[in-house]
């Protein structure tokens, strides 16, 4: 029906209040005279009403019974238990049966306005009045009829508050809810511009699905509590975003700000001019490194009003669709709006794909190194949908080497920008931990306990992921004493998972009927662990997440033969992920997180080796070819398992480590400066030695940087390995200074900053001026630290920049006359104490 007159559209406004506000009306009533649930078939309802029950149905024959709803009303109610989408005709038809205290169906009461059944039926036939006769409206109709029908609503609720003696406040409430949907109808331009109407109506039911969507508990598998859901603001924190060829860092705040088509030359086939293209953003970083919460956190400022909002530019796009990769989803992007808006895809039907292409939308599209057979086809759709949009734009993110087939798909339609996600900035570690800690525990102590002790930690590289600072925060409020300043990420996913076990121990022993020990419980705990642990190792050789049934079953299995309770079992180590489709809720299990899976996934290589060691034990439990799979994850697995096995300290599984390397090897690890930046404290010593059949001597462009973190497994990689050029740049005290000395023969070193001893200057013989002496200095250019006048002449001529922290005004004077001798263009800063 196409409507252009003011009688069309008074009339469609007269429809939608029936529709709407008079549909709810008899929807309340049946609440109010039933004690139904909503989850209860009408008819599984009805057939058990008790004898007491004054319902009509119970009075009438099997056959008008049978007869009283239509094949298709029939069908419609066992698909829909709650009677939300019936409309006003079934819902008459459904109060006069199932109500209690109603008058019998032929009663005169319901030709009667002034008792609630008359009510009722005066709501019917004005909706049919209205769609069968069609009636010829003026605005002086159209006003009347909208006092009549707020008169006729409010008269049917007071009736039926009496009826059945509804509290007062509830009835007022409910009538005030009927009024302002009433006053909204009216008042929207929507009829008068649809295209508006369906904007706000989008928006409206959109921003309630994400204010639930905003508030998670990264770990529910440990607190199995929902009380432990925080707002996303409590967990994001300023991250690293930088424009990928160009390394131009990006604020997080302005990422919508990006124009500039990184592709340079546009398709012919493209039938839109270069500014008027769609736009798409692809952000890539590692596993843990912040995309889904920086996403979350943009959809929940979406939410937000447009003044208290950080994203900029956010209020130039109408609508925002989320768009979870890794969730089973429908395969077309109008599908897709039919679920998750029922209510405005019914509305606008058949104009929903039309309107939806002249509004301005950003999709956040999670996860595209997690699609599976489902979202792909979206994603593809979507792509597909938007080419020639100009108001479309997509921010999009995925692991690095999933980058570019998706760019591939998306063709040179877009306008493309690239974006690299780093992690957390430096500066903000800390404050993400004690965020997350502050939603876990108000233990003050501790939490001036956990910020000394952050002073040290963020220096580690591991940590510059969100997910490990808010495996941290969890830790140190569950164990604090596992918690040091070179707790490594492998002992990390180590006490959480010991977490996970004590977690589900404490909830067994709670419900113990049978008795049984911890010991006990433990070896049955151990025995479907090894369940889960074979399932993380296909998941992730199959780049997945999710749990199949089968892999469900399997499990089931497990806990049944160990007589361990199924969901207790899954809630411990697995996540249970819900969404909403068409107004029911799915449930399916995943593993937490990729970093866990990848910790399974060692423990699962490392239950092979429990009977010892063979050579090539470990590569058989992996495909012959590693290309197809994820090298990353791959990779990261493989750490955990090296580090597993350096707690075990039995000679017989001296070449399984070797092995481990050899496939971290083949996951594309090169250079001394990867192995050290990779590997943790705690496996070097070990494998030192194989490690440095892997590093080659580099080329001159090729620089190994030794920071804070790198320095232990520096002092023991570096004196086995080729020359290397060496950046140091370390802020703490080395603890052992003649093995950091040592380190630094048979390399050549252009910078050396000893940050420590240039800001903490003591007097007497400065420590640097050892570590000095055992430079070759002919390649440094950049020195920082604290020297004596003696050691002065150690510096090479070719110094470029010197930072010297002095310790008084004597040594000062001490140092002028080597800094004051002719030498070449030198920058030089004397820092006192």
């Amino acid at each position: 029906m196409a409507f252009g007159t003011s009688n069309d559209y008074y009339f469609f406004k007269l429809y939608i209040i029936l529709q709407g506000p008079g549909r709810t009306v008899l929807r309340q009533i049946l609440k109010y005279g039933t004690n139904k649930s909503d989850s209860i078939p009408l008819f599984e309802y009805l057939d058990g009403l008790p004898d007491t029950s004054t319902a009509n149905y119970r009075c009438l024959s099997n056959i008008k019974k049978r007869r009283m709803f239509t094949r298709t009303e029939k069908e419609q109610l066992h698909a829909d238990p709650s009677c939300d989408n019936s409309d006003i005709t079934l819902l008459f038809k459904i109060i006069t049966v199932a109500c209690e205290n109603v008058a019998s169906i032929n009663d005169n009461a319901w030709q009667n306005r002034n008792c609630m059944e008359g009510l009722v039926n005066e709501i019917k036939k004005e909706r049919n009045l209205l769609v069968h006769e069609f009636p010829s409206l003026t605005v002086q109709d159209f006003q009347c009829k909208v006092h009549e029908l707020k008169t006729l609503f409010c008269r049917t609720l007071e009736f039926a508050q009496r009826r059945y003696s509804i509290p007062d406040e509830k009835n007022i409430n409910m009538k005030d809810d009927i009024l302002k949907d009433m006053s909204d109808i009216i008042d929207i331009k929507a009829f008068e511009e649809p295209h508006i109407g369906f904007i706000e109506e989008t928006r409206r039911a959109l921003k309630e699905i994400y204010k639930q969507d905003q508030y998670f508990d990264p770990f529910n598998f440990l607190s199995g509590s929902p009380m432990n859901r925080v707002h996303i603001e409590s967990l994001f924190c300023n991250v690293i975003l930088k424009e990928k060829n160009t390394c131009t860092e990006i604020d997080y705040s302005d990422l919508l700000k990006l124009k500039e088509s990184s592709r340079g030359t546009i398709s012919e086939s493209s039938q839109l001019p270069q500014n008027r293209q769609p736009e798409l953003i692809i952000i890539s970083g590692v596993a843990g490194s912040g995309k889904t919460t920086l996403l979350t956190y943009i959809m929940s400022e979406w939410v937000k009003d447009e003044s208290d909002r950080q994203i900029k530019n956010l209020e130039e796009y109408d609508i925002v669709l989320r768009v979870l990769c890794r969730e089973k989803a429908s395969i077309s992007l109008k599908r897709f709006l039919e679920e998750i808006i029922p209510k405005v895809s019914t509305k606008f039907h058949d104009s929903m794909m039309k309107q939806l292409k002249d509004c301005k939308v950003l999709f956040l599209i999670d996860g595209i190194d997690e699609l599976n057979s489902s979202s792909d086809q979206l994603v593809h759709d979507i792509l597909n949908f938007g080419k020639y949009v100009p108001g479309f734009k997509i921010i999009a993110t995925s692991r690095p080497e999933k980058v570019v087939d998706f760019l591939a798909q998306a063709g040179q339609t877009y306008q493309i920008q690239e974006v690299n996600m780093e992690g957390i900035v430096p500066s903000e570690k800390a404050n993400c931990v004690l965020k997350y800690y502050s939603c876990l525990s108000d233990n003050l102590g501790n939490r001036d306990q956990l910020r000394s002790l952050l002073g040290s930690i963020d220096l580690r590289k591991h940590f510059g992921l969100p997910l490990n600072l808010l495996f941290l925060a969890k830790i140190f409020k569950d164990k604090p004493d596992c918690v040091t300043s070179s707790i490594s990420q492998s002992r990390l996913y180590f006490t959480i998972h010991d977490c996970c076990v004590d977690k589900l121990q404490q909830r067994l022993a709670i419900g113990n009927v049978r008795e049984t020990s911890r010991r006990e419980r433990n070896i049955c705990i151990r025995n479907v662990l090894k369940g889960i642990y074979e399932v993380a190792f296909h998941g992730l050789l199959q780049n997945t997440l999710n749990l199949s049934d089968k892999d469900l079953r399997k499990l089931r299995d497990c806990c049944k033969v160990e007589n361990l309770p199924f969901d207790e079992v899954m809630g411990s180590f697995l996540y249970l992920r819900q969404y909403i489709r068409n107004h029911v809720i799915y449930e399916e299990y995943c593993l937490p997180s990729d970093g866990l899976q990848e910790y399974f996934f060692a423990q699962y290589v490392i239950e092979h080796l429990n009977d010892g060691f063979v050579p090539g034990i470990i590569r058989h439990l992996l495909p012959d070819s590693l290309e197809p799979l994820n090298s990353e994850k791959l990779r990261n697995a493989f750490l955990h398992v090296a580090w597993l096995l350096s707690k075990s300290h039995e000679a017989s599984l001296y070449g399984a480590k070797n092995e481990a390397m050899d496939i971290i090897a083949e996951t594309g690890v090169e250079g001394c400066d990867a192995w050290l930046s990779l590997l943790d404290d705690e496996i070097m010593e070990d494998v030192s030695e194989h490690i440095a059949h892997h590093v080659k001597q580099v080329p001159p462009d090729t620089t190994v940087r030794i920071t804070d973190s790198t320095l232990y497994n520096s002092i023991v990689l570096l004196p086995l390995v080729p020359f290397q050029w060496i950046e140091v740049d370390v802020r703490h005290q080395p603890l052992d200074m003649d093995k950091f000395s040592r380190v630094m023969k048979g390399h050549r070193c252009t910078k050396l900053f000893l940050w420590h001893y240039y800001k903490h200057p003591l007097p007497g013989t400065p420590l640097s001026d050892s570590i000095l002496q055992s430079v070759d200095t002919r390649y440094l250019l950049q020195f920082k630290g604290h020297l004596s006048a003696d050691a002065m002449k150690f510096l090479p001529t070719s110094l470029r920049r010197l930072y010297l922290g002095v310790s008084s005004n004597e040594h000062a004077r001490s140092l002028l006359p080597a800094l004051t001798s002719n030498r070449s263009p030198l920058t030089a800063r004397l820092f006192p104490i």
